[in-house]
Formats: structure tokens, C-alpha cells, sequence
């Protein structure tokens, strides 16, 4: 968990950065941080109703995200209708509030 973790605040931090670097010639960076995703091999592999209920009980939103949920907000990032936005992320997570690794 410490490397996912650590990598996705690489990923904020570089969007921040770009963002600023590159706003002076109209480039706007932001970046769609995507939680648990339900995708065909996760289906195939992965899934049972007690993994899937324990996902649920984490979150905020009753919901099991799938593609479409990215690929929404996506499409708003690559319209005209976000060209006054840069340098932002949006999670994608039905808001699951942190784990502690300590128990």
C-alpha cells in the first residue's frame, strides 16, 4: 500500500507541476484519480458478494464505479466546457475514506 500510495501523490504533485509549466502556452493538466474500478478481469478474477459488500460499506456512495464513471469526467476534462481548469485532480472513488494500516 505504501508504494500505491505514494505513487498516486507523485501523480498530484506532477499534475501541479505541469500545470504550472505549461498553463503560459494553453496546455491545461489535470488529472481523473480513479478508485476501485469494477472491470471485466476483476469480474472474472477477483469479485464475490463479500468483497463487493466490504467495498460498499467503505463508501460514502452505495455504488460499484465501473468505466463509465471515469470516462464521464474524462470527456468534461478534454471538452471546451474545462478551459478555465488546470492543475486539479477529481477522485473518482465514491469517497472511500482512508484505512490506517495500524489497527
Amino acid at each position: 500500500m505504501v508504494g500505491y500510495t505514494t505513487a498516486k501523490a507523485g501523480i498530484l504533485g506532477l499534475t501541479c507541476t505541469l500545470a504550472r509549466e505549461l498553463g503560459a502556452r494553453n496546455i491545461r493538466v489535470n488529472a481523473i484519480v480513479p478508485g476501485a474500478i469494477v472491470t471485466a478481469r476483476q469480474t472474472a478474477l477477483h469479485r464475490d458478494a463479500a468483497a463487493d459488500q466490504a467495498f460498499l460499506d467503505a463508501q460514502c456512495l452505495k455504488i460499484r464505479l465501473d468505466p463509465g464513471h471515469v470516462a464521464r469526467p474524462t470527456l468534461f476534462f478534454s471538452s471546451d466546457d474545462s478551459v478555465g481548469i488546470t492543475g486539479q485532480h477529481v477522485l473518482v472513488d465514491a469517497d472511500v475514506a482512508p484505512q490506517s494500516v495500524i489497527s
